[in-house]
């Protein structure tokens, strides 16, 4: 036999042994899986007060109704969610999860419980407040409405600016 032929069969043997070696240590290593970099979320503005993140609330409520992202029964049922968060900071009573009647208790719908000689401006307002709720309510619970939400969102607004 020749020797070259030796050497060829040395050398070719070496490199498929290199190759299962390889091949071995891509198996038995760890795969490295892809980073993907979420895109950056805009922050929300730091509130001073519990006004601004309402009246901030209410403009994106807005703007997510004008791309039609949402729909006017869902803008609605934002806005009734806003002032009942609203109403809750300011007064420290939590009013998310009571019912018109109970918000009109609470503001003094009875003349027996409100004083007549000094009225509570708060009071005043929260019955505002809960006849802004109630207007929000058939709009809420019905599947299509003619009333304008652009409207309510300002009245809203305007009612969070008066308040003291």
């Amino acid at each position: 036999m020749n020797t070259l032929w030796l050497i060829i069969g040395g050398i070719l043997f070496l490199l498929s042994a290199l190759l299962i070696i390889i091949i071995i240590i891509f198996k038995i290593a760890p795969n490295k899986a892809k980073v993907h970099k979420k895109s950056p979320v805009p922050e929300r503005p730091k509130y001073v007060n519990s006004r601004q993140k309402a009246l901030y609330d209410i403009d994106q409520i807005v703007f997510e109704l004008s791309r039609s992202n949402i729909d006017t029964r869902e803008s609605y049922q934002r806005l009734s969610v806003t002032i009942r968060e609203y109403l809750t900071a300011t007064t420290g009573k939590d009013h998310t999860c009571l019912t018109l009647a109970e918000i009109k208790q609470m503001a003094g719908e009875d003349p027996n419980t409100v004083n007549v000689k000094a009225p509570d401006l708060r009071v005043t307002r929260i019955k505002e407040f809960a006849a802004l709720i109630e207007g929000c309510y058939y709009p809420e619970f019905a599947l299509k409405t003619k009333r304008d939400f652009r409207v309510d969102a300002e009245k809203a607004k305007r009612l969070l600016n008066t308040w003291s």
